[in-house]
C-alpha cells in the first residue's frame, strides 16, 4: 500500500548482508568495539575476513562494511603511537 514502510531489522539486514556477499558466517562487529578486540576477532576468523571485510553495526543496525586493510593500518599508526610513548 502506498505510505506504508517496511522495516528491516538489524538481524534481517546481515542475513541479506551475508547473502548478498555470499558468506557463511560474516564477521559482525558493532563500531564501537575497541581496536585490539576486533584485531583478535578478525584473526580468529581466519582467511574469509582478509578478502571480505567485516561487517559493522551501530547498535544493532547496518553501518558499513569494513576491510581489514583499513584495520592494519589503525593498528600500525596505533603501535607508533605506543612507542612514541615508551621512547
Amino acid at each position: 500500500m502506498p505510505g506504508d514502510s517496511i522495516s528491516i531489522s538489524a538481524k534481517n539486514k546481515s542475513s541479506l548482508i551475508r547473502a548478498r556477499l555470499r558468506l557463511k558466517e560474516p564477521l559482525i562487529v558493532e563500531a564501537d568495539l575497541r581496536i585490539e578486540q576486533l584485531t583478535a576477532l578478525a584473526i580468529e576468523a581466519g582467511e574469509k575476513v582478509f578478502t571480505d571485510g567485516f561487517i559493522i553495526l551501530q547498535e544493532g543496525k547496518y553501518l558499513g562494511i569494513g576491510q581489514v586493510l583499513d584495520l592494519m593500518h589503525v593498528m600500525t599508526e596505533l603501535q607508533a603511537r605506543q612507542h612514541c610513548q615508551l621512547v
